[in-house]
């Protein structure tokens, strides 16, 4: 921008426009403003969490993953109020109602964390927790999609050091992680709920 041609030293004053940020994958090692062009990149801290997921076709969009558990909840209501019957198999004797055909994957859990809560208002579940949690200024939070957990799950040494140095916590070893996915058996009103470890 201040450009001189007659210029033979480097001043300082040169204004170079870029990526500041050292481990974005577009970083300008030349740049000595930021252009807000940084690019975000999985395991970084951002929008309230750790990223653990980029779309491959729009880098503008992508998922992040909480830095700390919610209190452990039921996945949806209890009861004979609504319109499909859920075993949890490592559950034994437990029964959630909720929603059937909920979808798997990468960025259907937004969706069907919202039909679980539509379909049951219960303020203990773990889909309406999520769905009401306000974290870091955010409040866009939702239970995973099976296949978006297991991208948790597989990214969660990465998310554990990150959400620690932030503030957050672990991952809790064992415990259940509820997905928002449920599986329909053919012929059968019974659904599985997905869960990772």
């Amino acid at each position: 921008i201040n450009f001189d041609s007659l210029a033979n030293t480097d001043d300082g004053s040169c204004i170079i426009f870029g990526c500041t940020d050292s481990t974005s994958s577009n970083y300008n090692v030349l740049a000595t403003v930021s252009d807000t062009s940084c690019e975000d990149y999985i395991g970084q801290f951002k929008y309230g969490g750790v990223i653990f997921w980029k779309d491959p076709y729009d880098n503008t969009k992508g998922l992040v993953c909480d830095t700390g558990d919610l209190k452990d909840s039921p996945w949806g209501c209890l009861g004979d109020r609504l319109y499909d019957i859920i075993h949890v198999p490592s559950l034994p004797g437990t029964s959630f109602y909720c929603c059937f055909n909920l979808y798997d994957s990468i960025g259907s859990g937004k969706w069907n964390t919202e039909q679980i809560v539509y379909a049951c208002n219960d303020q203990g579940t773990a889909a309406k927790r999520c769905y009401n949690l306000n974290r870091s200024g955010y409040d866009d939070w939702f239970l995973p999609s099976s296949m978006e957990l297991s991208l948790i799950c597989d990214m969660k040494f990465i998310i554990d050091s990150v959400a620690v140095l932030h503030g957050g916590s672990q991952f809790v070893k064992p415990k259940l992680y509820w997905s928002s996915t449920n599986y329909a058996m053919s012929g059968n009103l019974i659904s599985w709920i997905w869960i990772q470890y």
